[in-house]
């Protein structure tokens, strides 16, 4: 399912509540390595990489851009800066709580953004977890990576706009 065309979002005052029920529905079932997510990371980056190089070829050197466009090109430090401090502190978790095949963090962060229709800010980020580890405790290793994996400030409102336009490489990203 799309992210933006979920039509869902829920309030700050009941996204605990959401929380706690997908905490019910993303049971872990499974561990995965810290190396196999990192590798699923990069592979996500590179996808974003070349969208934000087709982007910036198509739109770079234009007066007027897309809004959204306008906002990818103008925060791509934001994404690689993330990538950056992701990588170490998943590369130090060596088992990771997994549900399906991926990492139950990654599975967090596409139900926040769900619940956000693409978009969250850190008081959302941090509701969210506490409505989730009310009913499913992350472990050590998953609560160390956290500040890596959950978006915080790269996933603000201007983020809306920008998800739209890369909706094509979200496709290719299987997100």
């Amino acid at each position: 399912m799309e992210i933006m065309d979920s039509g869902m979002h829920i309030d700050n005052e009941k996204l605990f509540a959401y929380a706690a029920a997908q905490a019910k529905l993303l049971r872990p079932d499974g561990l995965c390595t810290g190396r196999e997510t990192v590798a699923a990371l990069r592979r996500n980056f590179g996808a974003l990489r070349r969208c934000h190089e087709l982007l910036e070829r198509r739109y770079g050197t234009m007066a007027t851009t897309p809004s959204a466009v306008a906002w990818v090109l103008d925060n791509w430090y934001m994404v690689q800066r993330d990538y950056r401090s992701a990588l170490p502190a998943l590369q130090k978790a060596r088992r990771l709580q997994s549900h399906g095949r991926d990492a139950l963090l990654a599975e967090l962060c596409r139900a926040l953004l769900r619940a956000g229709q693409g978009s969250a800010d850190e008081e959302r980020c941090e509701l969210f977890l506490a409505g989730f580890q009310s009913v499913t405790q992350l472990s050590r290793h998953a609560q160390g990576a956290r500040a890596a994996a959950l978006p915080r400030r790269a996933a603000r409102r201007g983020a809306r706009g920008a998800a739209a336009a890369v909706r094509a490489a979200a496709r290719r990203l299987g997100s």
